[in-house]
């Protein structure tokens, strides 16, 4: 584990964790926007029993897998992934913060989340939201990281790979 942690800068590593993280994401938001669409009234009538005042599900019903399927997209693309990324941490908090407000409330509310995502009580569910808003939050830490070279790379002189920083690939 500590030997793990110790190589955790390094290019190789970081990058293998970022696209776990990203592919994790992306299977979620293709996942629940599928389900969406493929029952697009039970999404419609679930969401409309939502907190919201009624003309606010009419327009979400339609915005939320939209959005899914964007993150997905915006995730999958590399030039993207940091963008992706901030708007998956900013719509998993949303999703958090809606949670603990049902939580709150008297009223059952049903989960509009789709698939197998909508069995999970509420409070499970609330800390699957909370442990993907603090995934992404890795993820955009992980993306924003500066490449540390390999003690491999430092023997073989091999060139390092594009860093925003200097806007060019570099050598070490």
């Amino acid at each position: 584990m500590i030997q793990s942690l110790k190589h955790f800068g390094q290019v190789g590593t970081r990058r293998s964790w970022l696209l776990l993280i990203t592919l994790c994401f992306v299977i979620l938001f293709l996942y629940t926007a599928w389900t969406k669409w493929a029952d697009y009234a039970a999404f419609q009538d679930e969401i409309s029993h939502s907190l919201w005042k009624k003309w606010i599900p009419v327009r979400i019903a339609w915005v939320v897998p939209f959005a899914e399927s964007i993150l997905a997209a915006l995730l999958l693309i590399s030039r993207s992934r940091l963008l992706g990324l901030l708007g998956t941490l900013s719509f998993m908090a949303i999703a958090s913060a809606y949670l603990i407000a049902t939580l709150n409330s008297q009223a059952e509310i049903p989960c509009a989340c789709g698939g197998v995502i909508d069995q999970l009580p509420k409070r499970e569910h609330l800390v699957l939201n909370i442990s993907l808003t603090v995934l992404a939050a890795v993820g955009i830490f992980l993306n924003k990281l500066k490449p540390v070279a390999s003690p491999s790379m430092l023997r073989t002189n091999e060139r390092l790979p594009y860093t925003r920083e200097s806007g060019k690939s570099g050598s070490i």
